[in-house]
């Protein structure tokens, strides 16, 4: 059987465990939200690769940055944005998809897990190499791998991490279909379900044009500060939208001007946006710049390059948000919107993205060094603890991160996300200072030996974040693509304690993002 490394830090992962997950009860669902999948296996070529499609031959492959999507219905596992069924197939087991599988395929019972996509209960995914990179096979009774990739042939146990995306269209599937790219939950989603409170937002900074100016839009498709219609906001699901539409806002990955649209190019960053203190931030960060045009001043998002932004004449503008109260009767698409929308449809074969979107990455390895316990080695754990404590106790937590083999033409810029555990889960502790110190190292960990007697120098001072609301001073890192990146978590004050429970689903803990 193969073996996976122990790679992550969530709930269901183990050190060293096997790629197939232990049965649970099915729990089916009618259909689910969108979603994606990537494949993980710690230090091989597939490790954080996405499920992608290639000249509509009909299989799976694993590839990095494919914006292909998934949802689930009735137990069939279908093409977000067709109905092609992904099936396996029965005498090869290599992952198909076809809007009518042959006779004798397996296509039931697809259910997502606490972080996998399963098969009846499993995750038995397997990449096998071929001649232009992976294709993708699956284990079907979860016992006998031997000779699925052929004869001689080692395929990589691949662990199938699934993620939701947005209710959006699906006009970056890379299977050919034209298709009514609106569904029926996209329509109805009119920022009354599953969303944050509506709220207001204006900018702050004081002695400037803009002060206190209200988030507005023309009909040019931009974002602006006194503008002709001001606009209330929600946030779904990471998504900004427009309330009382399903359009987004999001940042032009070139420009870096502020828009909204009913479907952002998938180039663009839309996701994360969060709420944390009077702010309204990005992927854990505050970075809006306001340019004066002849319409108003135009929000720009200057995650890099600020200098660039207006020609260096570009007033930064924080966020504030002011929740209203919610109608009602909550309002809906417009009859123009809803007909627009609805009539979209595309025929496309995307099989390279030219940049990536959003991309977070877990740790791989969360390893505790305690001062109280010098000699002993904890490995690799599921949840993460720093302290600071003048008696001796400081406890401090190295964290690795394994970067796809990606380039600067598809990721712009690098950085160190911190999200804060949720209310009603796993238990946490922030006490004293709440704050954290991150830095780099400067030489790699061996987490079979390291201690807090062996633990490796200290680099470079990264930056610190606030463990209640993620706000990070600096979160900006070098990208070290097909390398590992790895940091020590120390406490700030004298007296100080972090813990965490490190998920995926929901977000917690520490983690590395790659912007386009």
């Amino acid at each position: 059987m193969l073996v996976m490394n122990s790679f992550w830090t969530t709930i269901v992962l183990l050190i060293g465990f096997s790629f197939i997950v232990g049965a649970r009860p099915l729990q089916p669902r009618a259909t689910s939200k969108p979603f994606s999948v990537i494949t993980t296996h710690s230090t091989s070529p597939i490790h954080f690769a996405s499920l992608a499609t290639k000249n509509n031959d009909g299989n799976i492959y694993v590839a990095f940055n494919s914006n292909l999507a998934f949802y689930i219905e009735d137990g069939y596992l279908k093409v977000e944005g067709s109905n092609n069924i992904v099936y396996v197939d029965p005498f090869t087991y290599a992952v198909k998809y076809s809007l009518e599988p042959p006779c004798g395929a397996i296509t039931k019972t697809w259910d997502l897990g606490s972080i996998y996509l399963e098969l009846d209960n499993e995750a038995n995914g397997i990449a096998c190499p071929i001649t232009s990179g992976y294709q993708f096979y699956w284990a079907a009774d979860g016992s006998n791998l031997t000779n699925i990739c052929g004869i001689g042939v080692e395929g990589i146990g691949a662990g199938t991490v699934y993620s939701y995306v947005a209710e959006l269209t699906s006009e970056t599937s890379s299977v050919t279909s034209t298709t009514t790219a609106t569904s029926a939950a996209v329509i109805s989603s009119s920022g009354c379900s599953e969303v944050s409170k509506p709220f207001d937002v204006v900018a702050v900074h004081s002695g400037s044009d803009i002060q206190y100016s209200p988030l507005s839009i023309n009909s040019d498709g931009n974002i602006y500060f006194g503008a002709e219609q001001d606009i209330t906001t929600y946030i779904d699901g990471g998504y900004l939208k427009i309330y009382g539409t399903n359009q987004v806002i999001y940042v032009d990955a070139t420009t870096r001007e502020i828009k909204y649209a009913n479907t952002p190019p998938i180039q663009d960053v839309y996701v994360t946006w969060s709420l944390s203190g009077n702010s309204v931030l990005l992927n854990g960060q505050a970075n809006a710049m306001a340019c004066k045009t002849d319409k108003g001043y135009q929000v720009y998002w200057a995650s890099t390059n600020p200098e660039t932004i207006c020609n260096g004449n570009g007033i930064g503008a924080d966020l504030y948000y002011t929740f209203v109260s919610t109608p009602s009767s909550c309002p809906s698409t417009t009859a123009s919107e809803t007909a627009t929308t609805a009539t979209h449809s595309k025929t496309t074969v995307v099989e390279n993205v030219a940049k990536a979107t959003v991309s977070l990455l877990p740790p791989n390895l969360l390893i505790p060094a305690k001062e109280a316990e010098p000699s002993k080695v904890f490995g690799t754990q599921f949840t993460g603890t720093v302290v600071r404590d003048t008696a001796g106790s400081d406890v401090i937590t190295f964290v690795s991160f394994d970067i796809p083999p990606l380039s600067s033409n598809e990721v712009s810029s690098c950085h160190l996300l911190w999200t804060a555990p949720s209310k009603g889960s796993f238990p946490s502790t922030i006490t004293g200072s709440k704050k954290v110190n991150v830095y780099a190292l400067k030489t790699l960990i061996d987490e079979s030996t390291l201690s807090w007697n062996s633990r490796p120098a200290r680099g470079s001072f990264v930056g610190t974040f606030d463990a209640t609301n993620g706000v990070f001073t600096h979160s900006s890192v070098q990208c070290k693509f097909g390398e590992k990146q790895q940091f020590e978590l120390v406490g700030e004050g004298s007296k100080d304690e972090v813990s965490w429970f490190q998920t995926w689903n929901p977000l917690t803990g520490f983690n590395y993002l790659l912007l386009a």
